[in-house]
């Protein structure tokens, strides 16, 4: 669901992006939030052994799984936060590059929003996420 509610994305106001360094800056915004919550994925497998040896068998279970449910909603965060759809982090993209768009863009958010929440909830897969995560393992 945070993925879904935008948890730990991204916004810079594109009215603010007037100059080339604030366009910049538009576009670096949502590379740099995605890498960051990218990064704790590896740093989230780090913790597995720790909890396996150190806590009893039924809260060691409850960490794993909880472990996996942070680095599945990271995953996906980074990932949906990238698209260069209106009402997303990644559009801030496309709009540093043309910034003529910025209006058709914002009119299209609301409609563009709920197109996508109708494909990702008729379309979840956790196989292929799965498969994802674990290339960014770091404990294979």
């Amino acid at each position: 669901m945070g993925v879904l509610f935008r948890a730990g994305w991204v916004l810079v106001p594109s009215h603010a992006a007037s100059d080339r360094s604030g366009r910049l800056l538009q576009a670096l915004a949502p590379l740099i939030a995605s890498a960051a919550i990218l990064a704790a994925v590896p740093l989230i497998d780090l913790m597995r052994p720790l909890a396996q040896s150190g806590l009893n068998s039924s809260l060691s279970q409850f960490a794993l799984v909880l472990f996996s449910q942070l680095q599945e909603v990271a995953l996906g965060s980074a990932l949906i936060c990238l698209l260069p759809w209106p009402g997303l982090p990644g559009a801030q993209i496309v709009l540093a590059l043309k910034p003529e768009w910025v209006a058709r863009f914002r009119t299209l958010e609301w409609v563009a929003a709920l197109l996508l929440i109708c494909f990702m909830l008729s379309v979840y897969d956790p196989i292929w996420l799965r498969d994802l995560l674990s290339w960014l393992s770091l404990t294979r």
